[in-house]
């Protein structure tokens, strides 16, 4: 590809490949795209409400826009609307929707015209879990688009974020939850928060967003008749071409799907819920969000994902164009005043002298049950590592308690040995693939091919001599 004139590089578009992934080949040149473009707002730094000064207030006091007001003031400048169209046909693209409250254009045209528009190489590539269309290394525009956008989306289509359910599964012989038989419903968790019981959502919306699988009314149906309950009125919008598409698995994104509309509809069953189905990709989960946002028909008050990933799966861009879009849901609507129920009320693990737990300290009332782990097992009484403070214990209780799933989350969230010693981490991968392959019963495959990717990861965090 010719090197084009007056270009420069976008700031924080570089990509890497997902671990353990093979090229196989050069995209396909003909193939139609769709990529997302996220603009500048139109108001200067100064002018946009401040972050911080709205959250030292009550939500009853804070200042908020209509959608329309927040468009208009806000929203993406039309004349920089005007640059992306001349860029598209600069470059033979064509403008398929124009959304200036989101600051989001989308541009539609083969995989050939917009390697060109970014001078960028869409490659094939395969790994452990499927394939995808990718890229690596920065993206570039041109001179004049510097400042006019800020992100582009929707290049590199691999599945970028999965749900966090679990089943549950009877744990014979082991520690068990300190939960009843057959786990608590959505009332009773909404009771022990002491969610005020007269209020029901009316009047409010929910947005719901999902990137795969979808629902059957039936089964929502039997769900809320079951808890005698009404069924919620519930509204799936396509986002990026994708729709509610149940599997009939309720091991895959349909056990997630079902699951946040009924815990959703159970808690505020007079609310409408908004279901967003979009692409699991970095531009789906993006254009979902801000559609979410910005719906003047819906208009949510509430938003929820259940669905993610760690941060090292994201571009610099897309986590600053998350945290923008947040920014603007924090500006705009109106909750029903209600008093707050929750001012008295300990979060989990709320313990009043911790630092008498020593290492585990950081679990505040659940370190008990950790130790009791480690009393039961002399194997997870042992240290993960002999330079790192965890023990065993606290891997198999990342499994079992806080959903942990992969050595990176163990040793880079639930623990934070990665951050205080990453050669340690690294020699620990296999022990903790082990630990956690009994708990979520997987093979030895599955633990090679873990122990693998993480240690790929993990070579960025060691120190350069």
């Amino acid at each position: 590809m010719t090197p084009l004139r007056n270009r420069i590089s976008l700031p924080r578009s570089e990509r890497a490949p997902v671990a353990a992934a093979r090229r196989v080949g050069p995209a396909d040149p003909h193939q139609r795209i769709e990529v997302t473009i996220l603009l500048r707002r139109r108001s200067q730094p100064n002018d946009y409400p401040k972050i911080s000064q709205m959250g030292a207030r009550l939500p009853k006091d804070r200042l908020r826009l209509t959608r329309e007001q927040f468009a208009s003031t806000h929203g993406a400048d039309p004349d920089a609307i005007a640059n992306i169209r001349k860029f598209a046909s600069d470059f033979g693209l064509q403008v398929v929707s124009e959304h200036p409250g989101r600051r989001s254009v989308v541009l539609a045209g083969t995989v050939e015209a917009f390697s060109r528009a970014f001078e960028v190489e869409l490659t094939r590539y395969e790994y452990p879990q499927g394939s995808y269309r990718g890229r690596t290394g920065s993206l570039t525009i041109p001179v004049e688009l510097s400042g006019v956008i800020e992100g582009v989306f929707g290049l590199d289509d691999r599945p970028q974020v999965q749900p966090h359910f679990r089943i549950r599964k009877e744990l014979a012989g082991q520690a068990r939850p300190r939960v009843p038989q057959g786990g608590y419903d959505p009332p009773q968790v909404a009771q022990a928060y002491n969610f005020p019981t007269g209020l029901d959502g009316s009047g409010q919306s929910i947005a719901i967003l999902e990137l795969g699988g979808g629902y059957r009314s039936e089964d929502l149906n039997a769900f809320f008749a079951n808890l005698q309950l009404p069924s919620p009125k519930v509204t799936p919008i396509s986002v990026d071409g994708a729709a509610n598409s149940p599997t009939g698995d309720p091991f895959g994104p349909d056990g997630e799907v079902e699951l946040d509309i009924e815990v959703a509809g159970a808690i505020a069953p007079g609310a409408q819920i908004g279901v967003y189905f979009a692409p699991n990709t970095d531009r789906g989960f993006l254009d979902a969000l801000t559609t979410a946002i910005h719906d003047t028909n819906l208009k949510p008050s509430v938003i929820s994902i259940s669905w993610g990933a760690p941060e090292n799966r994201w571009t610099q861009q897309a986590m600053n164009a998350f945290d923008s879009a947040c920014q603007d849901a924090a500006t705009l609507g109106k909750l029903a005043d209600a008093a707050c129920a929750t001012t008295n009320l300990h979060v989990h693990g709320y313990y009043e002298d911790s630092d008498k737990l020593g290492e585990l300290s950081v679990y505040g009332s659940d370190a008990e049950a950790i130790l009791a782990l480690a009393r039961n097992s002399a194997e997870l009484g042992e240290l993960l590592h002999p330079a790192l403070p965890y023990l065993k214990a606290e891997i198999v209780w990342a499994a079992r308690e806080e959903m942990s799933r992969t050595i990176d989350d163990a040793l880079s969230r639930r623990t934070r040995a990665l951050l205080l010693n990453a050669a340690a981490a690294i020699e620990s991968a296999p022990a903790t693939a082990q630990l956690l392959a009994k708990e979520l019963g997987r093979d030895e495959a599955w633990q090679a091919e873990q122990v693998k990717e993480f240690r790929a990861m993990a070579q960025q965090y060691l120190p350069v001599i």
